[in-house]
């Protein structure tokens, strides 16, 4: 690394991150060795000019590690606002991720296409003058035409598309999935797991995150469009709201004066009234006023869900209808199980195969202690299947099962396999305990 890179200090609690002055320039950058990376992408990225793509100054492969001089933004993560306790309103949302699909644009555009593959809250950084920088390209790869799969899986389990379980290769799709999930964050501040965001802004993000990624976005710029026409239609809502708020205004203030001129009116004809019968005189009836507050309440503007519905664009307005016809497919359900969430014929014939071998293995292994009773054997087979079962669903992660599982969500790589080691043995023997219970309990109450 160049000498003209002077370190000032080490950047929060990171051992391998530092701020440095560039001596020539006088410009602060940060320096970050590397030990997960892919050159070849960095070399990539160092080429490309977008506002949204951190800029490298310098790199450098030294004993196996890879040194980096990139661009200091100075601003903070999209994880680091909602920690404060900020919450994005749609507006901004769609402007953050609109930001984000121009970085990936950039990205996707390249030949072959790179890509980002950790498109996260954590990883999206909002600088002091509002711009959107996509960073950190540790798990990035370049796409390659003709393969199956990934050769190495990575990314951050939350935002993971399936694919990037070994399902198929990852590619532009991988990238919109993640960018889904964390669009869904901004508006819910939670998983699409645990609540999906409502409205057109729901359309959206239930096309981002399908399971299959041909019923995706097949690009950013198709995603970036829909954004745009949801931008586009939510401006002109406002402006007709606008509108038909100072009409309302202008009605209430009328009525308002109607009203007031109606009391004098029955105050004058009231003291007419009381005066006629010291004169004699009868005189004119008071006439009814011009219609009653609840109208002018409901012209004001408390009806305006009714007057979206009208004035939805064709373009929402076909989304919705195709999600209310096939069904909320991106959103996590009964079906499909592991082995046919990737739609690939031979991954549902090994599937098939497997549960096969795990149903007959169950049903027909002999237990020692059970010999002489057909109760208890049955019993610790049926137990054994749970078991074996339960096991597959925590290692495919099927309903977000593994991220469920104190060890298996722990920041250390050891712990974590440490988990996957004794999910099974400590499934079964949980099940037997309990099973020894219920007999224990049947028995005591039969004795009684």
């Amino acid at each position: 690394m160049p000498d003209r890179y002077q370190e000032i200090t080490p950047i929060g609690k990171y051992k391998n991150i530092w701020l440095v002055l560039d001596r020539d320039t006088g410009k602060i950058y940060v320096k970050k060795c590397l030990e997960t990376f892919n050159q070849k992408v960095y070399e990539r990225v160092a080429g490309l000019h977008s506002i949204h793509i951190p800029g490298i100054a310098a790199w450098k492969m030294e004993e196996g590690k890879f040194w980096l001089i990139e661009e200091y933004i100075n601003g903070e993560t999209l994880e680091e606002r909602l920690n404060r306790g900020h919450s994005f309103t749609r507006e901004e949302a769609v402007g953050i991720v609109r930001q984000v699909c121009e970085a990936l644009a950039c990205l996707h555009s390249q030949e072959p296409p790179v890509i980002h593959r950790d498109v996260k809250l954590s990883n999206i950084m909002i600088s002091q003058d509002g711009i959107v920088k996509l960073i950190d390209y540790n798990a990035a790869r370049l796409y390659e035409k003709g393969l199956n799969q990934d050769t190495r899986l990575i990314g951050t389990e939350a935002y993971a598309a399936p694919e990037q379980f070994g399902f198929a290769q990852t590619d532009a799709r991988t990238d919109i999935y993640s960018l889904g999930v964390v669009f869904n964050y901004l508006l819910t501040g939670v998983h699409i797991k645990d609540r999906m965001a409502e409205g057109a802004c729901g359309v959206i993000i239930r096309k981002c995150t399908q399971m299959d990624p041909r019923q995706r976005y097949q690009s950013v710029w198709e995603l970036d469009q829909a954004l745009q026409a949801l931008q586009m239609n939510g401006a002109a809502e406002a402006g007709v709201a606008a509108k038909e708020t100072v009409a309302a205004k202008e009605k209430a203030e009328a009525g308002a004066a109607a009203r007031d001129a109606a009391a004098k009116e029955t105050a004058e004809a009231a003291d007419a009234a009381g005066m006629s019968k010291i004169t004699g005189k009868a005189e004119s009836p008071i006439h009814a006023g011009p219609a009653s507050a609840p109208w002018a309440e409901k012209d004001a503007g408390l009806h305006e869900e009714d007057r979206y519905r009208e004035r939805r664009g064709e373009t929402d307005r076909r989304q919705e209808d195709e999600y209310v016809k096939n069904g909320p497919t991106g959103k996590p359900g009964i079906w499909p199980i592991p082995g046919f969430r990737s739609g690939v014929w031979w991954k549902k014939m090994l599937a098939v195969m497997g549960y096969l071998f795990i149903i007959y293995l169950s049903l027909t292994v002999k237990f020692e202690v059970d010999a002489g009773r057909p109760l208890a054997l049955w019993s610790d087979r049926i137990l054994l299947l749970v078991s074996l079962l339960f096991a597959v669903a925590v290692y495919t992660d099927y309903h977000g099962a593994a991220a469920k599982m104190p060890l298996l969500r722990n920041k250390k790589k050891e712990i974590r396999w440490l988990g996957y080691y004794i999910v099974w043995p400590f499934t079964y023997g949980i099940l037997l305990l309990l099973k020894e219970m219920v007999v224990l309990l049947f028995q005591t109450i039969v004795k009684i």
